[in-house]
């Protein structure tokens, strides 16, 4: 009886982090690593497409004026950056990935917000089977304090 509730739990754990697995999660994860963790838009724009892509595209150009005007703000900005995937959605056309995003400035509080990414397989014929972000947004979920 032991042996079988241990099979049940593992065989849970195993579907529960299924998802992560799968093409379409680990585009979504490597998206996140490179645009959010290591703040680097540059590394993140093979991972995207459509709007996505123009949207990174434009932090990129961004970045890079920055970067000209007034060297070392870039790395002056940077915070410590963790998030975790919550329940998502995906079938195997699109998957829709959930993140937590925790950013812990240096001399700052805490800020917390949920990202959205949309992934989807490409549709360029030279990237058959390959999956794309094709959309992410953020939404700001830090409550502000209360006077």
């Amino acid at each position: 009886m032991k042996k079988l509730i241990q099979y049940f739990l593992l065989l849970s754990l195993m579907l529960g982090c299924s998802s992560v697995k799968t093409p379409a999660a680990q585009v979504a994860f490597k998206f996140m690593d490179a645009y959010y963790v290591q703040v680097d838009p540059r590394a993140a724009l093979p991972f995207t497409d459509r709007l996505a892509f123009e949207k990174v595209k434009q932090s990129v150009d961004l970045t890079q004026t920055i970067s000209q005007e007034q060297p070392g703000m870039n790395q002056q900005a940077k915070a410590k950056i963790s998030y975790k995937l919550l329940p998502n959605e995906s079938n195997d056309q699109e998957g829709l990935f959930v993140f937590e995003v925790k950013i812990h400035p240096e001399k700052s509080s805490e800020m917390t917000r949920k990202t959205m990414v949309r992934v989807r397989l490409s549709e360029n014929p030279q990237e058959k089977d390959m999956w794309k972000v094709t959309q992410f947004m953020d939404q700001d979920t830090t409550s502000s304090p209360k006077n």
